[in-house]
């Protein structure tokens, strides 16, 4: 009975965050990634894969870790590619991963030009 009431949960689950990467992949969203805690992929969408879902609880692992006052981080890490955004809500990591908006690959362009 234990493992029937765990599996009703976690569908609960795979369910609930299917509905939100299905509501954030829209607009300048490329991808969706939610992880359980121990880095499995539930659900992901675009760009999102069961890679970025290990790598994004890693990271949310250590942040946490450093954390003094035991608040969870919101982590926001910046590339030329891509943007990237971790946070940790309820039992899971939810990764949303966005494209640059075109006024800061200008910038970026207008930067490397000088």
């Amino acid at each position: 009975t234990t493992s029937a009431r765990t599996s009703v949960v976690m569908d609960g689950v795979a369910e609930e965050a299917e509905r939100f990467v299905t509501n954030q992949a829209d607009g300048d969203v490329s991808g969706v990634v939610v992880a359980d805690a121990h880095g499995l992929c539930i659900a992901a969408k675009g760009v999102g894969s069961a890679p970025v879902a290990a790598f994004s609880t890693a990271i949310m692992s250590r942040a946490s870790a450093l954390s003094d006052t035991g608040e969870l981080p919101i982590i926001s890490i910046e590339t030329d590619a891509s943007h990237v955004l971790i946070r940790k809500q309820s039992s899971w990591t939810t990764t949303v991963i966005t494209a640059p908006s075109t006024q800061e690959l200008e910038e970026t362009a207008d930067a490397d030009a000088e």
